[in-house]
């Protein structure tokens, strides 16, 4: 395996470095640095791609691509200390070439750490040395996470444009800046996934309308300006805590029609009430959670789904955890959707009790389509679509 080309090696290194199966990827990378050169040129690249996820260890070696005169400047506890060996030799290679990922927060916190026992005009001159590092003609960034840390313009500095012309990820954790968001836009045109944490404004609409492939947007915050244009959310997991999430969506978004959400039985009535205010929900795709100590118990679920539902909803997708064993509660839903316009059905399980009980409410013109999807979760609210890994059966 010593003797693979670079390309066929590159490939093998990155497919380790999102196996999930492997519990210590990096150090698993780090024990193939001393094969030979070629592997070890191989991999420095992939380690350093993203080094603010291993800042302890990276942040002496970032120091040690400083000029001779920049470290001059350092603190005489800095190059006296336990790592001045590091920082004061030129590094074998120039790793912070190699970055993809910027993150103006631990930029911060390395800037803080060398320059702050220092006296002003030498920090500056240092924090200018270490922005030149990163942000030059050479560099390219795939994913910038900006920080209310950021304090100097953006746009101004030499080789800026050039780095951040091929963003996929965008995390924006600051103030509302309009002019980096307008340069921002005019730069960036192939962001998939934004990531924001700051009062809406138009720069940022129009940040997101100057994408070409934006697939996925990440709200921290629910916002009065935008939330009662929402029309679509998508929840695939809980994070953090668990209430409180239902309530900040029927408060703030009346004109809701598509919604894809995780369920424990502590929130089926924050649920219940959110039916009855969003009257525009067309689809509701239902995650049961299952797991140690929070779960949804479906029969209150379905007896709320009859008693609840606006006029608008028909679109259902239930996404089973385990084996479903609810059988008579689920068919007094079907039985109670009599009336209704017919029910577009989606379920993740292949039971043939329950396939032989939708086939009869299908005869009966109560559900229009049923269709199993095995192998993964639905990414969107397109009825008739691909699915990651999964198969389609349709009765």
């Amino acid at each position: 395996m010593s003797n693979l080309n670079v390309d066929t090696l590159f490939l093998i290194f990155e497919e380790i470095q999102y196996n999930s199966s492997i519990s210590n990827v990096r150090n698993t990378l780090y024990s193939c640095l001393l094969v030979n050169k070629t592997w070890c040129s191989v991999i420095i690249p992939i380690l350093w791609k993203n080094p603010w996820s291993k800042k302890k260890s990276n942040n002496n070696v970032i120091i040690s691509h400083l000029s001779n005169e920049a470290k001059e400047n350092l603190s005489n506890k800095i190059k006296n200390g336990n790592n001045a060996s590091t920082i004061l030799q030129r590094p074998l290679y120039n790793y912070v070439s190699f970055c993809k990922y910027l993150d103006f927060y631990y930029l911060d916190e390395l800037l803080y750490h060398y320059t702050s026992n220092i006296e002003r005009s030498k920090q500056s001159f240092i924090a200018d040395e270490i922005w030149k590092l990163f942000i030059n003609q050479n560099s390219k960034f795939t994913h910038l996470k900006i920080t209310s840390c950021f304090y100097d313009p953006l746009f101004l500095i030499p080789g800026a444009e050039h780095c951040f012309s091929e963003l996929k990820v965008l995390k924006y954790y600051s103030r509302d800046d309009q002019k980096l968001l307008e340069w921002l836009s005019k730069i960036s045109k192939s962001i998939k996934k934004f990531e924001l944490l700051c009062e809406w404004s138009s720069e940022i609409t129009n940040l997101i309308e100057a994408q070409t492939n934006l697939n996925s947007i990440v709200l921290h915050k629910l916002d009065d300006k935008l939330d009662r244009y929402l029309t679509e959310i998508s929840i695939d997991d809980f994070i953090g805590e668990y209430n409180g999430y239902i309530q900040s969506i029927y408060q703030n978004c009346p004109n809701l029609r598509y919604l894809k959400l995780p369920l424990i039985d502590d929130e089926v009535s924050e649920l219940e009430i959110l039916l009855t205010k969003c009257k525009c929900l067309v689809e509701l795709f239902i995650i049961g959670a299952h797991d140690y100590n929070i779960f949804l118990g479906w029969d209150e679920l379905f007896k709320i789904l009859v008693k609840s539902s606006p006029t608008s909803l028909f679109k259902f997708n239930f996404y089973f955890k385990y084996r479903f064993s609810k059988l008579e509660t689920f068919k007094m839903f079907l039985d109670n959707w009599k009336g209704r316009q017919p029910m577009l059905l989606q379920t993740n399980i292949y039971d043939k009790n329950l396939l032989t009980l939708i086939k009869k409410y299908i005869d009966e013109g109560i559900v229009k389509s049923h269709n199993i999807v095995r192998g993964g979760l639905v990414n969107n609210f397109e009825w008739i679509q691909e699915y990651n890994n999964g198969y389609i059966y349709t009765i």
